[in-house]
């Protein structure tokens, strides 16, 4: 498991994420209100078995990643989807729970 973080609208987002071994199958979790990245620690060793590269990024106001101001669901749902371009990511699955999900909805 490494972290980084990439600047995305003045806000440095920090994300944690696992590469596979074997290929590139992308995966995207995104984290429920109130929750961070580590929350998803059980499923990653899961999906990193499976052969997946695994992203879940502290959304803005959780864990590392600070609010510089007001999010609504739209705009969570326009930075990950900026956060996933600006990492080359395609043929995304993605898996979000509570807010995660809202926010997952808009991005499909």
């Amino acid at each position: 498991m490494k972290e980084a973080n990439i600047l995305l609208w003045t806000t440095k987002l920090y994300y944690k994420y696992i590469e596979a071994k074997k290929s590139k199958k992308n995966f995207l979790i995104l984290h429920w209100w109130g929750g961070k990245s580590d929350s998803w620690l059980n499923v990653w060793k899961v999906l990193e078995k499976q052969w997946f590269w695994v992203y879940i990024p502290d959304l803005p106001g959780f864990w590392k990643t600070k609010l510089a101001k007001a999010f609504s669901i739209d705009s969570y749902a326009d930075m990950i989807e900026d956060f996933a371009w600006s990492l080359g990511l395609d043929n995304i699955i993605l898996l979000g729970h509570s807010n995660g999900w809202a926010i997952a909805t808009k991005l499909v």
